[in-house]
C-alpha cells in the first residue's frame, strides 16, 4: 500500500490487493476530506481482471432508504480501458450484476 500526501493529508491510496506487485486498486480522497476517521474515498478505481488497466470506477452518490451506501459503478465490459456501462445501486445488488455481465 502506498499513501500519497498533499500538504500532509492523505489524498490517494494505491493498493496491491492480490500481492502480485502491481497496483490493483486506487482510493482517491478530496483534499478537504482526506483519508482518516470515517471519511470515504471520493472515487475508487479497480483493476478487477488484473490486466493493468482500470476497469471499474466507483463513486458514492448517497444513501438508500435502508441507509445503505448507493454507489455509481462505471464498468469496462469490453476490455478497451473505457467505461461503457453504468449502474447505480447498493454494492450487494450491483456487484453480482457486474460480475455476470463482465464474466469476472
Amino acid at each position: 500500500m502506498v499513501l500519497h500526501r498533499s500538504f500532509g493529508r492523505v489524498v490517494r491510496v494505491d493498493s496491491d490487493a492480490n500481492g502480485d506487485g502491481r497496483m490493483d486498486e486506487q482510493f482517491v480522497y478530496s483534499w478537504r476530506r482526506p483519508m482518516g476517521g470515517d471519511e470515504r474515498p471520493r472515487t475508487i478505481l479497480a483493476d478487477a481482471n488484473h490486466d493493468g488497466r482500470w476497469d471499474l470506477w466507483i463513486t458514492f452518490t448517497g444513501r438508500s432508504r435502508n441507509h445503505d451506501a448507493v454507489l455509481r459503478y462505471a464498468v469496462d465490459t469490453d476490455g478497451d480501458g473505457r467505461a461503457d456501462w453504468k449502474i447505480e445501486d447498493i454494492a450487494a445488488e450491483a456487484v453480482p450484476r457486474i460480475r455476470a455481465r463482465r464474466g469476472f
